[in-house]
């Protein structure tokens, strides 16, 4: 019983959470400094490219909580999380963000030090922890040891 609650309760939060990606427009935005696209829906996925923040891409399909798109160039095709992607155009420029106050939280996704350093100008905030804590890197063959070892598997590995 518990689990048949368990997978009900993640359908609906995977409905909720990432329903914004059946938008009509399939045009949308890189929202991290550097995106690794995937050749397929897994983290253990060989790498096929890197799109950058703001970067233009058609959304194909989704799949969990990956996504499949190909870039504006289309150069690139492949799967990223879900969560790296949005249809809101992020530009800046004279001092002006287009993001609002609700979405400072991607920050910590990988704003450009560009886009930091306009929202600490406008909304006298500081990223030094952020920038501090970007500087870590961890190899993608350590981070599948570390997933394999700690049994972290979600499903989509392998």
């Amino acid at each position: 019983m518990k689990t048949k609650l368990k997978i009900i309760f993640g359908i609906l939060l995977n409905l909720l959470c990432f329903s914004s990606l059946y938008a009509k427009s399939s045009e949308m935005y890189v929202a991290t400094e550097v995106l690794i696209v995937k050749q397929k829906a897994s983290i253990g996925a060989k790498q096929v490219g890197k799109l950058f923040y703001g970067d233009k891409v058609t959304f194909i399909k989704e799949k969990g909580n990956w996504a499949q798109i190909k870039s504006s160039k289309g150069n690139i095709n492949g799967w990223v999380n879900s969560n790296s992607i949005t249809r809101k155009k992020i530009v800046a420029s004279n001092s002006q963000v287009s993001t609002n106050a609700s979405e400072l939280a991607l920050a910590g996704k990988g704003f450009s030090s560009t886009i930091e350093e306009q929202y600490t100008q406008v909304y006298n905030i500081s990223f030094d922890e952020v920038d501090s804590i970007e500087q870590n890197s961890v190899s993608e063959n350590a981070t599948m040891s570390f997933i394999e070892k700690g049994r972290l598997f979600l499903g989509d590995i392998k």
